[in-house]
């Protein structure tokens, strides 16, 4: 877990191999994002999943650019 700026966070899982008890971990942390974000009370949440470590930058940089 990344705290970015004072109420936004981050749930990252960075993998190279997905097994099925990785993907049954995503559902949780989506389904755990999703809550989280719904009581309102902790911040923004966001999830992030790499596979390639040499791409965090990207990703991150990714959730916070406007448009």
């Amino acid at each position: 877990m990344i705290k970015i700026l004072a109420d936004e966070n981050v749930h990252s899982d960075i993998k190279g191999y997905e097994s099925e008890q990785d993907r049954q971990k995503k559902t949780a942390a989506e389904r755990w994002v999703k809550a989280v974000n719904y009581h309102g009370g902790y911040g923004k949440w966001h999830l992030v999943e790499c596979r390639d470590p040499r791409t965090v930058d990207k990703i991150l940089g990714g959730l916070f650019t406007t448009k």
